[in-house]
């Protein structure tokens, strides 16, 4: 029989030897897998609580990202500016007259409707002008005397300012061969006529200063102004208005006519000199 020694002094086979060096084995295998399996789990549990700082700190991150970029937006966000147009719309028409004795005036007194004596499309763009103009050429009111030195003279009912006013104009010009038809008086009411339905006039007027008045308009920030003056008899019927007497400005002779323009175009940003002129039955200008 083979003997080993194992230990101090004890002696034993070399079976029980191999079965307890298996079973030393055996336990340092247990001891080790045991400890391999704690350190996987360790590593696992660091892991998973990085993975959820991680994800933490990610969401926090993004919020602090998220309130960065909304302030700095906010920051360099432009101010918001009103809008406001940059225009005006000046609308012209040429020679209006209302005239009792004539066609015009007969046939609207049949239809009673505006829009069947102008185009409706006419009339949105007249009324939707910033500033509508037109030649006022005719006394309106019931004062004066047609004078008897002229072929045609226009007077209208005072009524007939309400065409004006549904036509939409603001402004008229005063300053033709045919305001003061029916004298000074006719001339002084339809002025007044003109005021009281708050349409202003320029051109002629109660006296000179009111002939050479200039008008105003103050729209989207533009200021535009208005002048006019008359240039177109043969015979002249119309006489030009003094300190203490109603007529027009006239515009032979254009000196006074262009200091009122110098003058009152140092008042605006635009003005618009407005003339009747051209003498009837000619081509001459």
């Amino acid at each position: 029989m083979n003997l080993s020694i194992y230990g101090k002094g004890f002696f034993m086979d070399e079976r029980e030897l191999r079965r307890r060096k298996a079973a030393r084995r055996r336990a340092i295998r247990k001891r080790q897998i045991l400890v391999g399996s704690m350190m996987g789990i360790l590593l696992l549990l660091i892991l998973l609580i990085s993975l959820i700082l991680k994800s933490c700190g990610t969401d926090t991150d993004s919020d602090k990202l998220n309130d960065i970029e909304q302030q700095l937006s906010e920051e360099e966000k432009a101010p918001e500016i009103e809008y406001v147009p940059t225009e005006a719309v000046v609308t012209f028409a040429g020679d209006v007259c209302f005239h009792e004795d004539g066609y015009v005036m007969d046939y609207y007194d049949t239809v009673n409707d505006l829009e069947k004596c102008i185009s409706p499309n006419l009339l949105q763009i007249m009324q939707d002008s910033d500033v509508f103009c037109l030649n006022h050429e005719y006394t309106i009111g019931e004062s004066g005397t047609a004078t008897t030195a002229k072929t045609y003279t226009f007077q209208a009912k005072p009524e007939r300012m309400n065409l004006l006013t549904e036509m939409g104009v603001d402004l008229v010009t005063l300053a033709n061969n045919h305001v003061y038809d029916y004298g000074p008086e006719a001339l002084h009411e339809t002025c007044d006529l003109l005021t009281k339905a708050s349409i202003d006039y320029i051109g002629g007027g109660h006296n000179i200063a009111d002939a050479k008045r200039a008008v105003y308009y103050e729209i989207n920030g533009i200021k535009i102004g208005f002048v006019a003056a008359s240039n177109a008899e043969v015979h002249r019927y119309t006489p030009q208005a003094t300190e203490s007497a109603p007529g027009i400005l006239l515009a032979y002779d254009m000196t006074e006519y262009l200091n009122v323009v110098k003058e009152a175009s140092q008042n605006c940003d635009y003005l618009i000199a407005y003339m009747h002129w051209g003498t009837e039955s000619s081509n001459d200008l």
